[in-house]
């Protein structure tokens, strides 16, 4: 199993470590119980570690008496410290840990601890969900959304209208059953979840289970009376696993249990094996926990990746924005790089180039190449997008132009 864990979901930590190994030792600091200090290269402020740190060789890790640290290494080494303990990361010492496969070792930290979990994360010409805010009484969809689901009987999560007295629950795929439609004051909208009031519905018990390996439309609307238009947005996309596929699943999720890790670290190792085989939303809500037990700006952005991907924009720059003042540099870096795409999915492309110029400069600062290559790519293509969009505004501004005609009409 631990082969096929290295073959199937090491594809990208193999790009990233094998073909184009990071030209610096680097660690991750996955758990940590007592008051770890770390001192050296390209830490700043207080020493204090925090959870999910990325720390690069010759940084001197010191763990208190009863204290305890895990250090996952770049060179695929995962390290446990034992206070006391004053332990310097060089190859030497990392070489001294348990070996972990790539498979393991991008799941433990994923991605050198650039937490990349989602597949093409650093790519801004990629396929983007948007998201459709365009009417106020259109109830969100959360979760699931536009994601392959764990379950065949998800539970539902949207935000609440607050003049609804109406919801209307619709499955469009082969074998799902006619609407439901519910009264609001019927429905839980007690939860909030990042700030918004959220509406919670498990799957009935008379309902059948959604069938595997299928594809589904979900979409959710909501109406102030029985005279009144119903408001939706756009259905969410959600697909279920095929058989084989989820027996795999449970299979490498108890390979992860065996690896010995303690939570938040196992939580956290859990929901990049679910992130990196597309069920983004069962993923999020593990990241959700895991900051709900240990604060973290690292997790944060990830949260914040899988909510782009989604199509949740407006909480991914909200949950970026939130990282940037607690991160370290490289965490900043990373949230500067979403600030990027979520300017450059709205067509903010001036915005979208100056995030990604911050972004390629810490990066370049902290020695991090694979991350300032990409920085750099995407903010050369946000720059061509604003000379684009000005040379179109000049077109249209000369004389004749179809667009100065039609104005002048």
């Amino acid at each position: 199993m631990k082969n096929f864990l290295a073959r199937g979901l090491g594809l990208i930590a193999l790009a990233a470590i094998g073909a184009s190994r990071p030209p610096v030792l680097t660690g991750v600091i996955t758990q940590i119980a007592g008051t770890v200090q770390v001192y050296g290269s390209g830490t700043r402020g207080l020493p204090i570690a925090s959870p999910w740190q990325v720390v690069q060789a010759g940084v001197k890790v010191k763990v208190p008496p009863m204290g305890s640290a895990g250090i996952a290494c770049s060179n695929l080494r995962f390290v446990r410290l034992a206070g006391p303990a004053s332990w310097l990361l060089s190859e030497e010492t990392c070489a001294q840990g348990k070996e972990l496969t790539p498979g393991e070792y991008a799941l433990v930290a994923p991605q050198a601890g650039r937490f990349r979990v989602v597949e093409g994360i650093m790519v801004i010409e990629r396929e983007i969900r948007t998201e459709d805010l365009s009417d106020p009484l259109a109830p969100l969809v959360l979760a699931p959304r536009n994601s392959t689901v764990r379950s065949p009987r998800p539970t539902i999560f949207w935000s609440r209208v607050s003049s609804a007295t109406e919801y209307e629950i619709r499955w469009t795929g082969r074998g799902v059953e006619r609407p439901r439609t519910l009264r609001a004051d019927a429905v839980n909208c007690s939860e909030v979840r990042e700030g918004l009031s959220t509406c919670t519905l498990p799957w009935p018990t008379d309902r059948a289970e959604l069938s595997p390996g299928e594809t589904f439309y979900l979409t959710i609307s909501a109406r102030s009376g029985l005279s009144e238009p119903w408001h939706y947005n756009e259905p969410v996309k959600v697909e279920t696993q095929p058989l084989v596929a989820a027996r795999e699943l449970e299979s490498q999720l108890g390979d992860l249990d065996r690896l010995g890790l303690d939570e938040p670290a196992l939580a956290t190792a859990r929901a990049s094996l679910l992130a990196k085989l597309g069920l983004l939303s069962d993923a999020a809500e593990l990241y959700r926990a895991a900051l709900g037990a240990q604060l973290s700006p690292e997790l944060r952005i990830t949260l914040a990746d899988l909510q782009f991907a989604m199509g949740l924009h407006f909480l991914s720059e909200k949950g970026y924005r939130e990282a940037l003042g607690d991160a370290k540099p490289m965490g900043r870096a990373a949230a500067k790089f979403g600030l990027g795409r979520v300017a450059y999915a709205r067509d903010d492309f001036r915005g979208a180039e100056k995030s990604f110029h911050e972004a390629a400069e810490v990066y370049t600062a902290l020695g991090f190449a694979e991350e300032s290559k990409a920085s750099r790519r995407a903010e050369s293509k946000a720059k061509t997008k604003v000379q684009e969009s000005a040379a179109a505004r000049d077109i249209s501004d000369q004389p004749g132009s179809p667009v100065s005609t039609k104005e002048a009409q």
